[in-house]
């Protein structure tokens, strides 16, 4: 008949490795949830920035400031520039919303935007969106690499 020290060893154990299934469960399942956010978020920019190869000067014509409400109640500050283009004798113009931290083009000047050569009418603004794109990536990787800690890693006690 085993003791009750053997017993409640057998038990600690047990729980342990109960807990590195949990522990490796919620790691899993964070990971997919990073994926799927980043994928969510990252690919389609990225997708377009190599969709947009070709160069064009564009015409600021010009800029709204207003304020929006954000999620909680959260107020920022975004100025919507209008500006035009032209592309093999086509003219095309869009609106361009930048955040009040983010370098304002002035009204009247010229900026570098990418259009899709296939589809004129889609652009990438590389500079103002480049850092943002950057630091995604980053945190996605920094993320993911939490949750593949959590998978990989077991859940042990120093001196164990």
């Amino acid at each position: 008949m085993p003791s009750y020290r053997y017993q409640a060893r057998q038990f600690a154990q047990q729980k342990r490795l109960d807990g590195n299934v949990n522990y490796r469960r919620n790691g899993i399942l964070f990971l997919v949830a990073v994926l799927i956010a980043g994928g969510v978020v990252l690919v389609p920019n990225l997708l377009r920035r190599f969709r947009c190869t070709e160069p064009v000067t564009a015409t600021v014509l010009e800029g709204a400031t207003h304020e929006r409400r954000g999620r909680r109640g959260r107020r920022y500050t975004v100025t919507d520039h209008i500006f035009f283009y032209q592309y093999e004798g086509e003219y095309y113009s869009d609106v361009y919303e930048t955040l009040a931290s983010e370098q304002m083009p002035e009204i009247g000047s010229r900026i570098e935007i990418y259009i899709n050569p296939e589809n004129p009418a889609e652009y990438f603004n590389r500079g103002s969106r480049d850092k943002a794109l950057i630091a995604g990536t980053c945190l996605l990787i920094v993320f993911g690499a939490a949750a593949v800690s959590q998978i990989w890693i077991p859940n042990h006690k120093y001196g164990q």
